[in-house]
Parts: C-alpha cells; structure tokens; sequence
C-alpha cells in the first residue's frame, strides 16, 4: 500500500506483489486502512503480508523541521490513524491472528541555511555523479577524474572547517559495515551532525512550494544524519 518501490518488479521472476497501489497521498489514512483490511479478508486470495506506508510525519518534517507544531499535528493524526486500524482489525477479527510492526523511516535533525555545505564552489559537478541525497552522498568519478573530484571533496571540506567527512570507499568505518558492499560508491561524503550539502536546496524549493512557505522564512529542515543512528545502533 504505497510502498516505496513496490509497484516494481522483484528478482529473476519479476515478481510482483499481489495486490498493490502506487502512492497517491491524497487518499486519507482511513481509506488506505480499509483497502488493506480487505486484502486480509478478500475471498479468494487473501494476503498474509502488507507493507503499507505513510508519508508522515517525515513530509511535514521536512518542509517545517522537528520542533514544529506542523510535525506535532501529523503525529497526532497517525496515532488516530493506528487506532483506527486496530478498530478495523478488531471488528473483522483479525486483531488476534495478526502482528502488526510500526517502523521508522529514518531519524531526523534540523539543519538551517548557514550550515548547507556548497561542494560545488571547490569541486566541478560534471566531474561526477552523486547518488542518494544529504547528507549522504555517494560520489562516483567519471573515469579519468578520480584525483580532481578527491582532490576537490578535500578542498570542500577544509573551506567547510571540517563540517563533513570524506571517505574512499577502502577508508570508510568497518564499524559501518559498508564497505565491502557492492554497492558503495568509490568515495562517500558524509555530512555532520546539523549539516547537509547544497541537493539539500532543491528539496527546500520544492517543499517551500508545495506548502507555500515564504522564501525568506527560513526555517529548519530536517534530514538523516547516518552516523549517529550506526553509533547509537538504530540503524
């Protein structure tokens, strides 16, 4: 139930989920309960997993910043939201046959205009490709540039007084148990704590947009910090 990623195939025999619906934030809370409900109750393929997202309170979040009365609203909107599920589970009978886990997207800290960190004043953007957003950013040099771009990261992150960390993908913490994936990048930039790098404004543009936010209201903007959940073990 609007799943991140659940309307795509999976695997060698592109299998998909049985029921499934792409994400469309318009359609309440309640609705989305009710469709679930009856992908456990439906009469010739009843499911016996669902995933379901909410894109609260991480969208509020964002556009507002953790301290928010905005991000307070929306918890307490999904506490309803929990209540009324169970409400749904109990009145088909389901509430004794079912397990239900609540988990998080990711953690949060606010971060504000002076502390987005500009990699492309010391580091040209047509050197590389950064995958992910802030304030993790997994840098891939195009071939030929990968003593500019490292040279440039370092550039960045003296002029930054150190405000992030740059790793190659040989130095980056064993205790994040990362590097021997096959999918981390060559070279990883990861912001500090309250820090993000300059992606981070197209994010705001767009947010500042969608909620009509004055431009010259700056605020705080919220984004995982990748670091503290590994060392606090919640990742």
């Amino acid at each position: 139930m609007m799943w991140p990623g659940g309307d795509f195939p999976y695997g060698d025999r592109r299998i998909r989920p049985q029921f499934w619906e792409k994400a469309a934030f318009h359609v309440s809370f309640e609705k989305r309960i009710d469709r679930v409900v009856d992908w456990f109750t439906h009469p010739l393929t009843p499911t016996n997993l669902v995933f379901m997202y909410f894109e609260e309170p991480d969208l509020h979040g964002h556009a507002y910043g953790i301290e928010s009365q905005q991000i307070r609203d929306q918890i307490v909107r999904l506490d309803r939201a929990l209540a009324y599920l169970l409400k749904k589970l109990s009145g088909r009978n389901l509430d004794s046959v079912i397990n239900i886990f609540l988990l998080s997207d990711h953690g949060m800290v606010s971060i504000t205009e002076d502390r987005i960190i500009d990699l492309d004043k010391h580091l040209d953007k047509n050197l590389y490709v950064a995958a992910s957003t802030s304030p993790v950013l997994q840098i891939f040099p195009k071939a030929g540039a990968e003593n500019d771009v490292w040279e440039g990261l370092k550039a960045a992150q003296n002029a930054s007084l150190m405000t992030f960390e740059v790793y190659k993908r040989e130095d980056i913490p064993k205790r994040w148990r990362y590097a021997g994936s096959t999918r981390a990048p060559p070279i990883l930039a990861v912001a500090n704590e309250g820090y993000a790098f300059q992606d981070v404004r197209e994010t705001i543009a767009s947010l500042d947009k969608r909620f009509h936010i004055p431009r010259e209201s700056i605020r705080a903007c919220s984004y995982l910090t990748l670091r503290l959940q590994v060392e606090r073990g919640t990742l």
